[in-house]
């Protein structure tokens, strides 16, 4: 709004404040700011003088986190439901609400987003390794590793599903994903909680 007129250009925030109180003094307010007076009074000052802090007010702790503050940038980039039409994956059902550990579900997240460290994978970022399985010699890529392989597939016969599991047709991780989720588990399996399919 310009220049401070003489008299006020010293005030700080305590100027405005009733003598000897932390309650607003609306006359001070409406003669230097009246038109920030709404703003002003809607602002509740610590009764008993606490110190003014800090707050994130995307959690209802006020605290900030890596975690609030990602999600906040997302929502910003993207909604929820085109977050979800990236891939064939539902990301909140499918990882990140599923009953399991968070290590497995970040190991979940990796696996659909292509991002483990697979011989194929190395290979295409100019690492000099060997990008054959170890164990049936075949070229290591993340379909292979969970679905094509001979080791693989033996894992996947002897896992106590209800129905048989054809994982050698399985191709893509986001359809295999949409079969293994729906398999219904055999008792008893030692699993106190959660699916049997991460």
């Amino acid at each position: 709004m310009g220049h401070a007129p003489f008299e006020t250009n010293d005030l700080t925030v305590v100027d405005p404040f009733q003598h000897n109180t932390s309650e607003w003094g609306k006359g001070k307010i409406e003669a230097v700011l009246p038109l920030y007076d709404p703003d002003i009074m809607s602002i509740k000052p610590s009764q008993i003088g606490a110190p003014d802090k800090l707050v994130w007010l995307r959690k209802s702790t006020g605290d900030y986190t890596t975690k609030t503050g990602y999600f906040t940038s997302l929502e910003e980039q993207k909604t929820e439901e085109d977050l979800r039409r990236t891939t064939g994956i539902d990301w909140i059902t499918d990882v990140w609400k599923q009953n399991v550990s968070p290590k497995l579900k970040l190991f979940l997240w990796k696996v659909a987003n292509k991002a483990l460290p697979v011989g194929e994978r190395l290979v295409t970022r100019h690492i000099l390794v060997d990008p054959l399985c170890k164990c049936c010699g075949e070229v290591e890529s993340i379909n292979h590793m969970f679905f094509q392989c001979d080791f693989s597939q033996r894992v996947w016969r002897g896992a106590p599903f209800s129905t048989d599991t054809e994982s050698g047709t399985w191709m893509e991780y986001e359809a295999a994903w949409e079969k293994i989720k729906t398999k219904l588990c055999l008792p008893p399996t030692g699993l106190v909680k959660g699916p049997l399919s991460p």
